[in-house]
């Protein structure tokens, strides 16, 4: 075969593939291979991109060079050959390979303006985007020389690197050789071609995570908008176009700057993108109602040129500031004039027309109105009433005469003028129809009227002064002046000014609510009201007129305790002793101190009675909430404390039912009779409504109220003796001491059920054997000492089985000891006498009066009615010769013997003359 020219076939045109591989087909050996390259090249020069897939599958050099050192991929890139590349970096080029001029394939492609090529390179992940060429350039540097704004974004959405020192200014000049210092080399060539301020911006966008266009816009920086919208491309990382016109007018906003030309240029480029791109329709409104509440007309207009959509809220917006040919502009787009609200209904609160109205921009609402906006009236009614508006209002009649004055009468509009004392708007509205005497909610307007010039007005326009209304808290305008109500709301000097105005204007001063209450009831009860209830008598109010419960104006005011309207009241003549439906003067309203002093100042009568018969006094007693009244007061006024009432009981029984000690104290002081009883088959006294107390929750006041009670006298005679037992399982040993002083005398219970365990069947129980029975040690001994004991007791002495076995049964070995202490001698004769006369003589009704007539000295007499003074649990020896001691001061124990012996057979007499109901039955059988 014939030698292969290689720069022959390098420069004839290669018509085809088969023709090529024919070629080499007949090439062998190592000249093959130096023609396979040379063919590569040239292949690569001719763009072929099957040739040089075949040429590379057949084995040729995927990195030979030309002359000039360029390697088939360099060639390629200059030649901005992209498929050829792609299919040379699939077989291996060497993608960071340079030529005699130190440049790669990536600088190449930035020099022939080569972006798809560039992008293709900087995909490999072996890329050196920094290597530098001989003059020490990157390929960034190279791409800012020549001003490839392509390839710059490119290279710096890929990262490349600017540099640690860039655009920082200085005064070196730049290092020779390949090792450059980039960073002031880059900034004397953008500083040369006027690229430094994009590129200053694209650092730091870099640096700021901010998109560069973006930055450009809110920069306001022409200039370099129009460079890199050229490169915009849509992403979800990149801000929408709406969105950065948005961000801008924001910003021109906020720095409280005019919208300038460069502004308009920079959103008209920015809407040029947009034609091309999706624009988002909401993003759309909120640029155009931006653009209407910063007012620019011509900004407004060219949105609404380029599709913008308009809005409830622009139209809003121009409508409040008033911008009719913005207005128009918007209308035209179109919108709709009619707000809905979220279920698709009319809304005119937020509504453009709305807006338009309550701002006054009336040109603005009749075109709205004009172009179909509906309103709500009653809502525009209640803006115009609220901003106090006599325009706003104007307009609205004049637009809606029909509708309004309907409203006027039909809601609480009317009212509202009133109550905000706006008296052009009251005019206005009783001009145009308005009724001056409608009734709304309960009330008329005159009752809504807070000022006393405005009172005036109404009742000039022709208010009905004493209309009334079917409600508890009105009445007429009078009783509503006086209301808790009203005094919200104004200071009393102003209602007292209304007051007066109304009864000037004939207020009828005795007229009554649907509660029966006067205008004088009213203030009776209001505080601080002595110059209203003067002013209300001097204008003819009625002092002693009652309401529905029979009480007089004196009565409320007492009752609500405001001492200035009872003083104002006595003064104006009231009388003080009136008595309501229950019977009762003012007297009995009130447990203050001050009212009561002051009425029986007055003359109020201290023992007046109510429908009860209960005096002052009683009633203070009877009311447990009125313990701090000071009934002291009432007794030294001359209250009588022991009148009685319909249930025949005293003061001193009510306090002594309610266990008052401090009223029982002061009762008993004033000489209330302590033994009265009331009538009826069950006589009560004092001390026995006391006594029923100890078994409620009060037992400490009612054990002292006894105690009181006794020390006083009090009588015993209607008690049973078995209080006395009671009393003791109580272990109240203080009063059971005070009962046996008061006359008492020991008695045997009958049990005929089982008690606690005790007993079974028929028991009988003396005081003694109960203070056993609840470990009463201190108690039982002083039974001893006094001898009070039963002829039961003789039987737990001698025959104590029954009680011990109890005792021992529960450990109580106190008064185990006692007992054995007893029986450890005898009783005493005159023990034993004492028992048996005690016995003879009975219990009940008249047993001192018994006692007496034994004709018995009175030692023993004293004896026998246990009169001995004793402390309770005093040691005074053996039990067993404490009979004897209570006599030795008086006798010698053979005369006390005697006269025992005698004063049994007296009492046996006795007895014979008794009738049975006055001694005891057990004991009789005994």
């Amino acid at each position: 075969m014939s030698n292969f020219d290689a720069s022959t076939f390098a420069h004839q045109r290669v018509n085809g593939v088969m023709e090529l591989f024919q070629i080499l087909a007949g090439s062998v050996g190592d000249q093959y291979s130096g023609n396979a390259d040379a063919a590569l090249l040239a292949a690569c020069r001719a763009g072929n991109t099957l040739i040089v897939e075949g040429l590379l599958q057949l084995g040729s050099n995927v990195d030979a060079r030309d002359e000039g050192g360029s390697t088939p991929l360099m060639i390629c890139t200059e030649l901005a050959l992209t498929d050829v590349a792609r299919v040379l970096i699939a077989h291996g080029a060497d993608i960071n390979a340079v030529n005699s001029n130190g440049e790669t394939a990536l600088i190449l492609s930035v020099y022939s303006d080569a972006t798809d090529v560039t992008k293709l390179l900087l995909e490999h992940p072996d890329i050196e985007m920094e290597q530098q060429n001989n003059d020490g350039y990157t390929a960034l540097m190279c791409a800012i020389e020549c001003l490839n704004w392509g390839a710059i974004f490119v290279l710096f959405d890929a990262g490349a690197c600017f540099g640690g020192d860039m655009f920082t200014p200085t005064n070196s000049p730049p290092t020779p050789g390949p090792f450059v210092n980039t960073g002031a080399l880059a900034e004397q060539i953008a500083k040369a071609n006027g690229s430094l301020e994009v590129l200053q911006m694209l650092k730091s966008c870099t640096l700021n995570g901010i998109q560069p266009l973006e930055r450009a816009v809110l920069n306001r920086d022409l200039k370099s908008t129009q460079l890199l919208i050229q490169h915009y491309v849509p992403s979800p990382t990149t801000p929408s176009i709406c969105a950065m016109i948005l961000k801008l007018l924001n910003c021109i906003q906020e720095s409280v700057s005019a919208l300038s030309n460069i502004d308009v240029e920079i959103i008209n480029i920015l809407l040029d993108k947009l034609d091309n791109a999706d624009g988002d329709r909401l993003e759309k409104q909120k640029v155009l109602e931006l653009a209407t509440g910063m007012g620019n007309y011509d900004l407004v207009q060219l949105l609404c040129q380029r599709g913008f959509f308009g809005s409830d809220r622009a139209l809003g917006l121009a409508a409040a500031k008033g911008r009719c040919d913005i207005l128009q502009l918007l209308l035209e787009v179109p919108a709709d004039t009619n707000l809905l609200d979220s279920s698709s209904e009319l809304a005119y609160t937020g509504s453009a027309l709305q807006l338009a109205i309550v701002n006054e921009k009336f040109d603005c609402a009749k075109i709205l109105i004009s172009r179909g906006a509906k309103i709500n009236i009653l809502e525009g009614l209640t803006d115009a009433l609220h901003r106090g508006s006599e325009e706003v209002l104007q307009f609205l009649i004049d637009q809606y005469p029909c509708l309004m004055k309907e409203n006027f009468n039909s809601s609480n509009g009317f009212h509202v003028a009133v109550k905000r004392s706006d008296r052009r708007i009251i005019n206005l509205m009783l001009d145009h129809g308005a009724d001056v005497n409608l009734i709304i909610q309960g009330k008329t307007a005159l009752m809504n009227a807070v000022d006393p010039i405005v009172v005036d007005l109404l009742l000039e326009r022709g208010a009905d002064v004493n209309q009334q209304v079917n409600s508890s808290v009105c009445g007429s305008a009078l009783h509503y002046s006086l209301s808790s109500e009203y005094r919200t709301q104004l200071d009393d000097s102003t209602i007292e000014d209304v007051i007066r105005k109304l009864v000037e204007n004939g207020a009828n001063c005795n007229l009554k609510n649907i509660l029966g209450q006067s205008p004088l009831n009213l203030a009776a009860q209001r505080p601080r009201s002595s110059r209203i209830i003067r002013l209300l008598v001097h204008s003819g109010a009625d002092l002693n007129e009652r309401d529905f419960l029979g009480q007089t104006m004196l009565h409320i005011a007492v009752e609500n305790v405001e001492i200035e309207n009872v003083q104002a009241l006595l003064d104006a003549g009231a009388d003080v002793n009136m008595t309501d439906d229950l019977g009762r003067c003012a007297l009995f309203g009130t447990a203050n101190m001050a009212a009561i002093c002051c009425l029986l100042g007055r003359g109020a009568n201290v023992n007046s009675r109510d429908g009860e018969g209960n005096t002052i006094l009683m009633h203070v007693l009877n009311h447990e909430g009125w313990y701090f009244c000071d009934i002291g007061v009432l007794i030294d006024a001359g209250c009588d404390v022991n009148s009685r009432n319909q249930k025949s009981r005293t003061a001193l029984m009510i306090a002594a039912d309610s266990c008052n000690v401090e009223a029982l104290k002061l009762l008993l002081e004033a000489g209330a009779d302590v033994n009265a009883v009331t009538e009826g088959p069950k006589k009560k006294t004092p001390l026995k409504m006391c006594l029923r107390n100890l078994w409620e929750d009060n037992e400490e006041a009612a054990t002292t109220c006894c105690e009181i009670l006794l020390e006083h006298k009090a009588s015993v005679e209607e008690f049973d003796p078995s209080v006395v037992h009671q009393l003791v399982a109580k272990g109240l040993n203080r009063l059971v001491e005070q009962f046996i002083h008061a006359g008492l005398g020991p008695s045997d219970v009958r049990i005929e059920r089982k008690i606690q365990g005790w007993f079974k069947g028929t028991a009988k129980l003396s005081p003694l054997c109960v203070a056993l029975l609840t470990y009463n040690t201190a108690l039982a001994r002083y039974f001893f000492r006094i001898n009070f004991l039963t002829k039961s007791d003789l039987t737990i002495i001698s025959k104590k089985q029954n009680v011990l076995k109890y005792l021992q049964s529960h450990f109580n070995l106190d008064c185990m000891k006692f007992l054995e202490d007893v029986c450890q001698k005898p009783l005493s004769l005159q023990t034993l006498c004492v028992i048996g006369v005690s016995s003879a003589i009975g219990l009940g009704r008249g047993r001192e009066e018994r006692v007496s007539r034994t004709g018995l000295p009175t030692p023993i007499q004293d004896a026998l009615l246990f009169r001995r003074e004793s402390v309770i649990g005093e040691s005074t020896g053996s039990p067993g010769n404490s009979g004897s001691y209570m006599f030795t001061q008086y006798m010698n124990a053979q005369y006390v013997r005697m006269s025992l012996l005698c004063s049994l057979q007296k009492a046996e007499r006795i007895r014979g003359i008794l009738s049975p109901s006055d001694s005891s039955e057990d004991e009789n059988s005994d």
